[in-house]
């Protein structure tokens, strides 16, 4: 796979799990916390690996797209609710941490074979 279609592939899942899904999600009624619970614990940390795992061998040029990952959920957190709470923070941080280990590991991989 090509840098330009890593890139394209990484910023537009990032785009629909950090942007999108979440305000088709809160824009439920019955349902939203739960949603928005399991996209946060389940969905996002797995998202997070992928695209680590995605950028991992091409880290040098594509090093900023956690950066955006990040970015991106706090932002959506802070439409929503009009403050961003340090728990959003610190899940901020969990994210960013496994996209880094993601890269490194992959990075390391992609090195002994």
């Amino acid at each position: 796979m090509n840098l330009k279609n890593k890139r394209i592939i990484s910023i537009s899942s990032i785009i629909i799990f950090m942007i999108a899904i979440p305000f088709i999600i809160v824009s439920m009624q019955d349902i939203k916390s739960g949603l928005l619970s399991i996209l946060i614990m389940i969905i996002d940390p797995i998202l997070s690996i992928f695209i680590g795992i995605i950028i991992g061998e091409d880290y040098k040029d594509l090093w900023y797209i956690p950066i955006i990952e990040i970015l991106l959920f706090l932002l959506f957190f802070f439409i929503i609710f009009k403050d961003v709470a340090t728990e959003y923070l610190l899940v901020a941080i969990i994210y960013l941490t496994l996209s880094i280990t993601a890269i490194i590991i992959t990075n390391l991989i992609q090195k002994k074979t």
